[in-house]
């Protein structure tokens, strides 16, 4: 009879453990954001819920216009590679550690706090529309294109991001810009903001410039020979050094 019991308690406990360690269910918070999921057919096995397993076989998430208000849970979803979120009511974004992501649209939302830490393979970030007023960059070798239009940074500090090739900041509260260690830009966006001097004379790629609407007094664009459209219109400058600008062909002033 012992062995017997022994027997049925060993048959039990290799169902029960291998399930569990399977069914380790996210907490999500938000139930639009859980519904959404399910929805999107992340709930696999139809229990209602999401599990560990379930979140780690999705590589892209469209959850535009859903209602959502809270990400929470979203870290779970290790492989991930594409996340799009735009339309929703969003005010944290915290997305740190999910190094497969490469692409982020979370246009109109509510953000005002974002981590990027450790997005190590991100190339393309859409955050415009939003209350964002400090951004870190820090590490993010492969992003390419950066679209904060609308929000509400003061400073941009960008450095030594290789692959970077479109900056995008107008209608923010910029009074400063410092990009350095970014070979490859190719345009920038600053149109409506509180910028007074600015130098981008070491950007040589660069073949589009759009300041317009800002206080400027100073701007250095000496020596920019891939510069194809510039736009300086609204702005306090009187005088512009424009040598070396060969391939400019449209200009605004």
């Amino acid at each position: 009879m012992k062995k017997r019991y022994f027997y049925w308690c060993l048959i039990i406990i290799g169902v029960i453990v291998p399930f569990g360690a399977f069914a380790q269910t996210i907490k999500i918070p938000d139930p639009n954001f859980k519904k959404k999921l399910i929805v999107l057919g992340i709930d696999l096995n139809g229990d209602g819920e999401i599990q560990l397993a379930e979140a780690q076989k999705a590589t892209k998430l469209s959850l535009d216009q859903a209602g959502i208000s809270s990400l929470v849970g979203i870290k779970s979803f290790t492989d991930l590679k594409e996340l799009s979120f735009w339309n929703n009511q969003v005010q944290v974004l915290d997305l740190e550690g999910m190094k497969n992501l490469e692409n982020i649209f979370g246009y109109n939302n509510q953000i005002q706090r974002v981590n990027l830490k450790g997005l190590i393979n991100l190339k393309n970030l859409y955050i415009h529309q939003n209350q964002i007023s400090v951004i870190d960059f820090t590490g993010l070798q492969k992003l390419e294109d950066i679209n904060m239009l609308q929000n509400a940074v003061s400073k941009v500090s960008i450095s030594n991001l290789p692959k970077l090739v479109r900056i995008e900041f107008q209608k923010n509260r910029l009074t400063e810009f410092k990009v350095t260690g970014c070979p490859a830009v190719k345009l920038i966006r600053l149109a409506e903001n509180q910028l007074t001097k600015l130098d981008f004379s070491k950007f040589k790629d660069l073949e589009e410039l759009s300041l317009r609407d800002n206080p400027l007094v100073e701007l250095d664009i000496y020596g920019l020979r891939k510069l194809k459209e510039l736009d300086c219109s609204y702005t306090l400058l009187t005088n512009v050094n424009m040598s070396g600008t060969v391939s400019l062909g449209r200009m605004e002033w």
